[in-house]
C-alpha cells in the first residue's frame, strides 16, 4: 500500500462542480487501496477577496488578525471537500493546520514550518480515512494561527510528504505540467516530462507560476521528488527530481510581470528612514523583487528598487518618508523581467547577453538592467515591452518551434 500526498489549488477548486470532480478524483485514487493525504488551497479568488475585506476595514490590517482571517479560506475548502467525499461514501476527514500537527515560527504572513507531530493524521489513516489538511497554515509557540503567503499550500504538501517518506507527491493545478515557457504567453504544444529541482527553483524565482519557490527548495532539501498534473485532464505532468542526463538541453523563458520600480536619491545620513520604511513593507508582505545602491559624485546615494507588489497606501507611505527626509523620487514606473534559464545560460552567458542585448536594442526596447548567475540571465524591461521582448527571445530560443 502506497502513501500519496496530493495537493489541489484554488482553480481547482473555483466552484461547486469542480469541488465535486476533485472529491471524485481522490475517491478513484483511494478505490486503488492507497493511503491519501490531501492538502487543500481556498478557492480562487477567496484569499483576495479576504484581503480586499481586511483592508477595508482598516488601512494596515494587523497580520496577526489577517492571518486567522486568510486560514478560514483554506478550511472551508478543506470541509466542503470532506462532505463531498462522505457524500460519495468515502471516510474523510478535514484538519486545520493546526489539528495536523504543523508547528510554526511567529511572522506573520510568511512563517516557515519548524517541525510537524501528525498523531492525529496517523491515526485517522489507520482508520482507513482520507486525510484533508488545510494548506498555507500552522501554529505558532504563542498558539496563533500563521499563514506562509501565496503559494503556500505547496509548501504544506512537501512538507508532509517529506515527513511521511511518501511514495509519491502531486501537485495538481490548472496546467497540463511545467512547459518551456508559460503556455498563456508562448502557445507551447506539450509540457516537458522532467525537470530538475535546481532549474524549477530557478523557473519558480525568475516568475514561473506553477510552483512556489520556497517549496521546490524544501522538496530539493529533502529530496522530495514531486509531479505537476492537471486537475482537469489524464495527462501524466511534468516530474520534478534530480536532473535526469538531458535535462540540461532545456531552456526556460520566465516573464515577472508588473514590478513596481522606484528610483530615488538621498543623503546617506537619511538612508536609516528609508531602509527602515522598505522594512516594515516588506514585514506587510510587499516583497522585494530588486534593489541595487550607488553613490553619486555630489554625495547623494542612489537607490533602486523593484517590489512584486506595491497597493497604493504602501506606495504613497514610501513617498512621504522620501520626502520628510529630504530625498527625491525620480523615476516610478513599471518593469517586466524575463528570465532565461538552463546549463546553456553557465557555458555562453557572455555571448548570449551580448547577443540577446543587440536584439532588443535594435528593436528598440531599452534593457533597464541585466542580472546573471550560473543558470540564468534575467533582462528588466519596461512593463509596456513585455510582449514584444517575450516574442522576440522565445523565437530566438527556438521555442515556437515546438508549435
Amino acid at each position: 500500500m502506497a502513501l500519496i500526498v496530493q495537493k489541489y489549488g484554488g482553480t481547482s477548486l473555483q466552484n461547486f462542480e469542480r469541488i465535486r470532480n476533485v472529491a471524485q478524483r481522490i475517491r478513484e485514487t483511494s478505490l486503488q487501496a492507497h493511503q491519501l493525504i490531501v492538502v487543500i488551497s481556498a478557492q480562487g479568488g477567496i484569499t483576495d477577496q479576504l484581503l480586499r475585506d481586511a483592508e477595508t476595514c482598516s488601512t494596515f490590517p494587523n497580520p496577526r488578525e489577517v492571518d486567522a482571517l486568510l486560514a478560514t479560506g483554506e478550511q472551508a475548502c478543506c470541509c466542503l471537500i470532506a462532505l463531498a467525499l462522505q457524500h460519495l461514501k468515502v471516510p474523510a476527514i478535514s484538519l486545520t493546520g493546526e489539528q495536523a500537527g504543523i508547528f510554526t515560527n511567529g511572522l506573520h504572513r510568511h512563517a516557515t514550518i519548524q517541525r510537524i507531530q501528525a498523531d492525529r493524521i496517523c491515526q485517522n489513516l489507520e482508520q482507513k480515512k482520507i486525510v484533508l489538511v488545510a494548506g498555507c497554515q500552522g501554529i505558532s509557540p504563542e498558539g496563533d494561527i500563521t499563514t506562509f503567503g501565496r503559494g503556500g499550500s505547496d509548501l504544506t504538501a512537501i512538507a508532509l510528504a517529506a515527513y511521511f517518506h511518501a511514495d509519491q507527491c502531486e501537485i495538481f493545478t490548472d496546467v497540463d505540467g511545467v512547459y518551456a515557457a508559460d503556455p498563456r504567453r508562448i502557445p507551447l504544444q506539450e509540457c516537458l516530462q522532467q525537470v530538475s529541482f535546481d532549474t524549477m527553483l530557478s523557473v519558480s524565482q525568475n516568475g514561473g507560476k506553477v510552483m512556489d519557490s520556497r517549496s521546490v527548495a524544501l522538496a530539493r532539501e529533502k529530496n522530495v521528488d514531486f509531479c505537476v498534473k492537471s486537475s482537469f485532464s489524464a495527462a501524466k505532468g511534468t516530474l520534478i527530481s534530480s536532473p535526469p542526463p538531458s535535462e540540461w538541453e532545456t531552456i526556460h523563458l520566465s516573464v515577472k510581470s508588473n514590478l513596481r520600480h522606484l528610483r530615488l536619491t538621498i543623503s546617506p545620513t537619511s538612508l536609516p528612514q528609508v531602509y527602515g520604511e522598505i522594512h516594515r513593507l516588506n514585514t506587510c508582505g510587499i516583497c522585494i523583487d530588486w534593489f541595487s545602491e550607488r553613490c553619486l559624485k555630489d554625495g547623494d546615494e542612489e537607490i533602486c528598487v523593484t517590489f512584486d507588489t506595491m497597493p497604493e497606501e504602501h506606495l504613497q507611505s514610501l513617498r512621504m518618508t522620501i520626502l520628510k527626509n529630504g530625498g527625491n523620487l525620480c523615476l516610478e514606473g513599471y518593469l517586466s523581467r524575463i528570465s532565461i534559464i538552463g546549463a546553456m545560460v553557465k557555458e555562453n552567458r557572455a555571448l548570449l547577453m551580448t547577443e540577446w542585448s543587440r536584439e532588443l536594442n535594435m528593436a528598440q526596447i531599452s534593457i533597464v538592467k541585466i542580472t546573471a548567475n550560473d543558470i540564468h540571465v534575467a533582462l528588466f524591461v519596461h512593463a509596456s515591452d513585455t510582449t514584444k521582448a517575450t516574442h522576440i527571445l522565445s523565437q530566438k530560443l527556438g521555442l515556437r518551434e515546438q508549435l
